[in-house]
């Protein structure tokens, strides 16, 4: 918001000297309300685009995550049968940091995803907003209120695509690998 405000000053520093503090106002607030409808039409956009990838990708997610927490539990209840630091041990080791490393991007870039959408309405409210007129102020409000719902993707339409998902397979993983090497010993 910041830099839409810079912006519309610096377009209107060179017409300063023709026109009044008023006219000067008014034509700054009509960049930065065109500035603020841009960023609204490609706020939209980024929302279709959200939500096109949920919908191509939201079924083949749920089962890639699916068989990968199954196949990274595998890989942990192995490493009871190998010997340590053998050449099977290393082969386990590499698989199941591959597929971890494999859920983990789609996480991590779903994070990003939902951090940058949620901080939209802290990061315009935080701007000097209110020495605006009332037309932007009413764009901003209509930007803050499509931002209460951040953008997030999901698998299967049930599993947010997150860093706490991730954290929350890899514990699961191991309380499985836990619950199986308790039955395996009795």
């Amino acid at each position: 918001m910041k830099n839409i405000i810079r912006h519309a000053e610096e377009s209107i520093d060179s017409q300063k000297k023709n026109l009044s503090p008023e006219d000067c106002e008014k034509l700054k607030n009509n960049y930065i309300y065109k500035d603020i409808c841009l960023c609204v039409d490609r706020y939209n956009l980024v929302k279709e685009f959200v939500n096109d990838i949920e919908d191509t990708f939201s079924i083949p997610l749920f089962w890639q995550f699916g068989a990968s927490v199954f196949v990274i539990c595998l890989g942990y209840l192995q490493f009871f049968f190998v010997e340590l630091w053998s050449f099977n041990f290393f082969t386990i080791v590499s698989f199941v940091v591959t597929m971890s490393w494999e859920v983990f991007l789609y996480c991590y870039f779903g994070s990003i995803l939902y951090n940058e959408s949620a901080s939209l309405i802290t990061d315009i409210y935080v701007t000097d907003w209110l020495n605006l007129d009332i037309k932007c102020q009413k764009a901003l409000v209509t930007i803050m209120e499509n931002g209460k719902r951040p953008l997030i993707i999901r698998a299967g339409k049930i599993i947010d695509i997150s860093l706490d998902t991730f954290a929350t397979i890899l514990k699961r993983a191991y309380s499985v690998m836990a619950v199986v090497n308790k039955f395996i010993e009795n």
